[in-house]
């Protein structure tokens, strides 16, 4: 298999926007690196479910925003439960999808805050 077509070495080559975009989920440089960990060993555990001829990048992109909802959906589940508290290995995240969507609704309906 050539370096052109090895799908390790575009994996590799990946890496730096799948950090950037794991940080943009996070906010937090530790927590995207721990991310991008996460996605890259769900890819290796998964590889006989990609589909040579289709793009790399999107599948794996997708693994890291399904692993990150995941996650967040798990820490609002424990953050509802009495008693629960967080976790000093927990990384904070930035923000949640649902404050995401109402600020981007706000955005949509109030032509002051569009750029």
């Amino acid at each position: 298999m050539s370096p052109a077509t090895d799908p390790r070495a575009e994996l590799v080559s990946l890496l730096p926007r799948l950090r950037r975009f794991a940080h943009g989920l996070t906010g937090d440089g530790h927590a995207a690196d721990d991310l991008v960990q996460a996605a890259r060993l769900k890819a290796i555990e998964r590889w006989h479910q990609w589909q040579p001829g289709t793009s790399l990048a999107s599948w794996v992109f997708r693994i890291i925003q399904t692993t990150w909802l995941d996650e967040h959906r798990s820490r609002q589940r424990r953050r509802c439960k009495p008693g629960a508290e967080r976790r000093h290995s927990d990384p904070p995240f930035r923000h949640s999808v649902s404050s995401l969507l109402v600020d981007h609704k706000k955005r949509q309906h109030d032509p002051r805050l569009n750029p």
